[in-house]
């Protein structure tokens, strides 16, 4: 899963720049899997956005 991954990869540098403790996010990744294995939660890997509008006249 992306979002388990995305934890996994910027694991060191969380726990090297002490943004979290190892045990709370060990704790939280645990509870992010548990979260993630509910079918009846729905995960969008991507978000697209599409936005019209127009550009001003240039001289």
């Amino acid at each position: 899963m992306l979002l388990l991954d995305f934890v996994e990869n910027a694991r060191t540098r969380m726990l090297r720049q002490q943004l979290i403790g190892d045990a709370e996010l060990n704790e939280l990744t645990a509870l992010l899997k548990c979260h993630l294995e509910d079918p009846e939660t729905l995960v969008l890997s991507s978000v697209f956005v599409q936005a019209w509008g127009l550009t001003p006249d240039q001289p």
